[in-house]
């Protein structure tokens, strides 16, 4: 799958209600910081290009039978840099992560 259907099923799955944002450490600690809500943070995947892609799809390290999409964006106005890590897992779409960009997370940097 390319990067413009992914995207543009991910915000087809958003608008449907069949999209999750798991309830990690990572995302919990963005949430709290910026105090967003459920809502915002699916705007902010709402709102990815295909520019902010980083690294995907590449296999999942935990589930090796699925693909993941690791994005890097900034979001209205906030000057950090957030990860953005979606899967589709059994046929839903999930946002396994997005949290602030840190010193040491060269793993998510674009690889040439």
């Amino acid at each position: 799958m390319n990067i413009n259907t992914f995207l543009n099923k991910v915000k087809k799955a958003i608008d449907e209600g069949n999209f999750e944002i798991l309830e990690r450490k990572e995302n919990m600690v963005t949430k709290r910081k910026y105090g967003f809500t459920t809502l915002e943070q699916e705007e902010m995947v709402k709102q990815l290009e295909p520019k902010d892609l980083i690294r995907g799809p590449v296999l999942d390290e935990f589930i090796p039978s699925e693909d993941v999409w690791i994005f890097k964006k900034k979001y209205n106005g906030i000057k950090v840099m957030f990860y953005i890590k979606l899967e589709i897992i059994k046929n839903a779409y999930v946002c396994l992560f997005m949290k602030i960009k840190n010193k040491g997370d060269d793993y998510y940097e674009k690889r040439e």
